[in-house]
């Protein structure tokens, strides 16, 4: 009996770790969206030295205890031991231009990136360039490529 729950316990492991780590990140549908939706964008390399970072970490707390053994730790004085603190980094890469055409500064701002700001620092050092994608309609729709940084 125990070996059978251990064997489905290996197989469903193994079946979420190809769902996460293999098929996710080689989708070839959602790229072909991707590579449609800003073929028709102005494509530019951007300098990462030349960016600023900015965080904004904090921390919460996650709830590990409830019910009956909640009750009794809040009883013998032990609330601490019902929840968790849990530190959550997240930070943003802002990139500064000067438009050519119309002399205004414009300012694109990353999605946010949960790695804290060191780290951040230290990928785009290594990486030096990426891409910034400006829809030539609208330059307030952007894309700036944060992906090909962690690869």
């Amino acid at each position: 009996m125990i070996k059978i729950g251990l064997i489905i316990l290996i197989g469903i492991s193994t079946s979420i770790y190809f769902y996460v780590f293999k098929f996710r990140k080689s989708n070839p549908i959602q790229t072909k969206i991707d590579t449609d939706l800003l073929s028709n964008y102005i494509t530019r390399t951007i300098d990462l030295s030349k960016c600023e970072f900015k965080s904004n970490d904090f921390y919460r707390e996650i709830e590990i205890e409830s019910g009956a053994s909640a009750a009794m730790n809040n009883l013998m004085g032990y609330e601490d031991k019902n929840v968790s603190v849990q530190r959550i980094n997240q930070t943003i890469i802002v990139y500064k231009e000067i438009d050519d055409v119309t002399n205004i500064q414009r300012t694109y701002y990353s999605g946010i990136i949960n790695k804290d700001k060191i780290t951040v620092e230290m990928f785009c050092g290594i990486k030096k360039n990426t891409k910034l994608y400006i829809n030539p309609n609208n330059p307030d729709e952007y894309h700036l490529d944060t992906k090909s940084i962690f690869e």
